[in-house]
């Protein structure tokens, strides 16, 4: 909801790119494969949006934690803003991750860059259940008679 939001209200003028994290770091991945230029791929990024939008920021994979910094660093480097969403703090991401030390550039460099905010609140509002609606059962036949 909050990505929602903001990728509706950002400003026209501006290009603008909204992606799961998981299916940007197939692309990358993609790419790196293709080129093994992570500035090419920056650019070739930039290129379809100015503003990029990253939901569900998670990094549980060696070989993202690896290149993301590198990805980062150019992305910034292009002068592309980041919005990010993800349920843990930078801090916090790929935590206990083989050769974590690595990856911790990427972090502060998450911090560097970008406004953390934080959104925590006792209440897990996904966790609360609907109010029911109702139920309704239509028959054919009643279809019918409404087309007539």
């Amino acid at each position: 909801m909050l990505m929602d939001m903001f990728y509706k209200t950002t400003p026209p003028h501006l290009t603008k790119k909204r992606v799961h994290f998981h299916a940007f770091m197939q692309q990358i991945h993609q790419l790196n494969h293709k080129t093994q230029n992570i500035p090419e791929i920056c650019r070739q990024i930039v290129a379809d949006a100015q503003v990029l939008c990253l939901d569900e920021v998670a990094v549980i994979d060696v070989a993202d934690a690896m290149i993301l910094r590198k990805v980062w660093e150019g992305l910034y480097h292009q002068n592309v803003i980041l919005f990010m969403t993800s349920n843990r703090h930078p801090d916090e991401l790929y935590l206990n991750g083989v050769q974590r030390q690595a990856f911790l550039g990427a972090i502060e460099l998450i911090k560097a860059k970008n406004h953390i905010v934080s959104l925590e609140s006792p209440t897990d509002y996904r966790k609360m259940p609907l109010p029911t609606s109702g139920n309704y059962c239509v028959s054919k036949i009643e279809e019918e008679r409404a087309q007539h």
